[in-house]
């Protein structure tokens, strides 16, 4: 008892100092008696009310007071202002759950690319190593959170209620860890030569600091060296008020003035008799009650002595017991299962022998999804949060595909930033047997042609004659116009020139140039390979022109690195095989990390509607990530949606079958994860006076 009664001495006295300190300042001054740093050389007041957001009700109130004094200083006639101020916490700390050197991708979940050995004192300082000391034995500990699960996909999650269209977040199932903390001991107690119950009273009312706060242990049960079960008493809200004695606390945005009518002790056990906003309850010393609505935990109690020293309770408004145990048993808040308590929360716990670790392992009871701005919560002792903050949201740029009976056209900017709208392939079906597609010209569905140009088909154009390594053409010939080539040296030198007209008289050509839009006039047979532009040689003869199929491109760039790739489009026979148009990234140039997959891949597939002679998008394919959730909304999948992991999306009509879009991210897409240790919050408040004859001032 006299270590308890030193202990409350001291304690009163910090109390009763504070107190004071309180009471000491000074309000209603008029704005001359103001330090001259709030009083700008105008005469203007210039400042900032900050208020913490666990604030006693008397701060709060000294707050409003100084407020309302400099309202009536600058209203009616005098100068007027627009005082700012910020309520917030100073315990609060927020970080990205992501490792420095990666990012977390579609399809990715948050335990892949987070702190992989968990965060620690190093991260935080609501994870500092601490020492518990006891009657037992005093043991440094350290304290390590880990994040695990949460899928990262831009998907239709039509599982969680509320949830009906397609959206990017943080996919947890039902069950699913999201966080598990450990607090380990450098070396387990030894209770060997303790009996059990003395064990446990030696432990019994001794302090544990648990991220960030200080929890008393009110109960403990150990059996042959095992802690089977651990109750712990405490919350952010811990005070000492004496006999006779009131205080004002804030608890969960509510005001409460708690009075401490008088504490009392027997043989078996010390209560207190309290009240709260005015209603009395009487509580057991390392005990719960809920008095005038919120729980108040009763972590030590003095009762007065006959020396007229007056008694004090150590509470906790808006505290809670915990209960843990060691077979990974569900947690109790106040007497109460957390899944009882907390809806879509669980939280099972683990002492290992000798109390060598505490471990809590925090899961989701159903199915959720994260959005932008939500959060999975600490239910036990409020010390984090894992929140999504959505995207980095980069800008994308699109390609747009849809057929035109009997053509298909491809419609985007170019890596040049030229904008490129034109019909691409023709579906050649005029006796529907055999039918084919090759890339178009303007006239007469006159083909462009590159490297893996089909001979059979580009023999059949007057003025063109193919073998298995050149393509020639015949200018002596008028039907070469709307022909063309598709030229590339490499992504940032491509052309695609079409025959604008022949003169059949001095074999001159002029050539409309539709990807860097250089035009070109009047070029003689023997100028074809110079004045187009490019190093590709062309041998000629009189009015013909050869070029190799090795110098002719079958790539097309796009925006943002995306390569339209027509190896497989052309030369395709529909009634057998497939057409196809192949987009990837030019991983040359992309920039992102190894796990987005730069060559990430989009092929749509191409057929004959064989009730109209169309063109069909039969399948489109990819290295998608949500390729079982794509729908965009709930029970309808005509509009579907795909995504890789970098972040290329696909969005494609799947009831027509007639259209896709296909949109590229400037960058990778990441999804952006905070870890909030305490209260980071903070919320702008401003007190308007009307303005009367100046410039409102706000605050900074």
């Amino acid at each position: 008892m006299n270590s308890k009664f030193k202990l409350a001495t001291k304690r009163i006295t910090a109390v009763a100092a504070s107190t004071a300190l309180v009471s000491s300042a000074a309000f209603g001054a008029p704005l001359a008696n103001y330090p001259s740093n709030f009083v700008n050389q105008d005469n203007q007041f210039e400042g900032s009310v900050v208020v913490g957001s666990d604030a006693a009700a008397s701060d709060t109130t000294a707050a409003e007071s100084l407020i309302s004094d400099l309202e009536s200083e600058f209203s009616g006639e005098q100068q007027q202002v627009e005082i700012s101020y910020r309520e917030e916490s100073s315990s609060g700390e927020s970080l990205s759950a992501i490792r420095s050197n990666n990012a977390l991708n579609y399809g990715e979940s948050i335990e892949t690319v987070t702190e992989q050995t968990g965060f620690d004192n190093s991260n935080s300082d609501m994870l500092e190593d601490g020492t518990f000391n006891n009657g037992v034995s005093d043991e440094d500990y350290e304290q390590t959170l880990t994040l695990k699960g949460g899928e990262f996909n831009y998907a239709l999650r039509d599982e969680v209620d509320g949830v009906d269209e397609i959206t990017d977040g943080i996919f947890y199932r039902n069950d699913d860890t999201f966080a598990e903390y450990s607090l380990d001991l450098d070396t387990n107690l030894d209770f060997s030569s303790y009996t059990n119950s003395e064990a446990e009273t030696e432990l019994i009312g001794e302090d544990l600091e648990v991220m960030g706060e200080s929890f008393t242990i009110g109960d403990v049960s150990i059996d042959n060296q095992s802690v089977d079960e651990l109750t712990l008493l405490g919350g952010a809200n811990k005070m000492t008020v004496g006999e006779g004695e009131s205080a004002s606390v804030t608890s969960g945005g509510e005001d409460y003035e708690v009075s401490i009518q008088s504490v009392s002790g027997t043989s078996s056990s010390d209560k207190v008799l309290l009240s709260v906003n005015g209603e009395s309850k009487t509580i057991n010393e390392f005990d719960t009650e809920d008095v005038a609505g919120v729980t108040v935990a009763v972590t030590e109690l003095v009762p007065s002595s006959r020396d007229s020293v007056k008694g004090y309770a150590e509470i906790v408004v808006g505290g809670q017991k915990v209960t843990l145990y060691n077979d990974n048993s569900m947690v109790q808040i106040n007497e109460e299962d957390v899944d009882d308590v907390n809806e879509n929360y669980e939280v099972n716990s683990n002492i290992a022998d000798g109390m060598d670790s505490i471990t809590l392992t925090y899961k989701v009871s159903d199915d959720v999804l994260l959005e932008s701005g939500d959060s999975l919560d600490d239910v036990l002792f409020n010390a984090f949060s894992v929140e999504y903050k959505g995207t980095n949201s980069p800008e994308y740029s699109e390609i747009s595909l849809s057929e035109n009976t009997d053509d298909f056209t491809v419609e985007g900017t170019t890596e040049d930033g030229v904008d490129l709208n034109r019909d691409f392939l023709h579906m050649e079906n005029s006796e529907i047997v055999n039918t084919s597609v090759y890339l178009k010209g303007d006239r007469d569905n006159k083909r462009v042609f590159f490297k893996n140009s089909d001979s059979s088909i580009a023999a059949s154009f007057a003025g063109i004659t193919t073998n298995t390594t050149h393509v020639t053409f015949d200018v002596n010939n008028s039907n070469l116009d709307g022909s063309g080539l598709l030229l590339q040296r490499d992504t940032e030198e491509q052309y695609l020139y079409e025959i604008d007209s022949v003169d059949t008289n001095d074999y001159e050509t002029d050539f409309e140039e539709f990807l860097r839009d250089e035009d070109e006039s009047e070029i003689a047979v023997d100028n074809w390979g110079d004045d187009l532009g490019t190093t590709f040689n062309a041998s000629n003869t009189s009015s013909t022109v050869t070029i190799a199929k090795s110098q002719l491109g079958n790539q097309i760039a796009f925006q943002d690195e995306m390569l339209l790739d027509l190896t497989d489009a052309e030369s395709v026979d529909l009634n057998t095989t497939d057409s196809k148009l192949r987009f990837t990234l030019d991983s040359d140039d992309v920039s992102a990390d190894e796990s987005a997959e730069e060559s990430d891949e989009v092929n749509v597939t191409l057929n004959r509607d064989s009730d109209d002679d169309e063109f069909d998008i039969t399948d489109i394919t990819g290295d998608f990530v949500n390729a079982d959730n794509a729908d965009n909304e709930v029970d309808n999948s005509d509009i579907q949606t795909f995504v890789t992991k970098f972040g290329i999306m696909v969005e494609y009509d799947n009831d027509e079958k007639r259209s896709a879009t296909i949109m590229t991210p400037e960058e990778q897409v990441e999804g952006m994860v905070d870890i909030v240790f305490g209260d980071s919050s903070s919320s702008e408040m401003s007190v308007t006076v009307s303005e009367d004859a100046v410039e409102d001032k706000r605050a900074e």
